[in-house]
């Protein structure tokens, strides 16, 4: 495992940890700023972890395909 696929996993990790606390705080009656930092904290894991394996982690491009010329259908 190379140091962006850490990267990536440990973003995930972090959202996977923050959004069972939230469940934990939600399902003991709740308190709307603890519920709010973990949620900011699941989705920033999340963010942080898909935009870690776009940019280091799949396939650099552009890709380019031939395509077939354009003409009328009729032709």
């Amino acid at each position: 495992m190379n140091g962006a696929e850490r990267w990536a996993v440990a973003g995930f990790l972090v959202a996977t940890v923050a959004a069972v606390g939230l469940t934990v705080v939600y399902g003991t009656g709740g308190q709307p700023q603890a519920e709010g930092v973990l949620l900011a904290i699941a989705f920033g894991g999340i963010g942080f972890g898909f935009v870690t394996w776009a940019n280091r982690l799949l396939p650099q491009g552009p890709f380019v395909e031939a395509r077939p010329p354009l003409g009328h259908p009729g032709e």
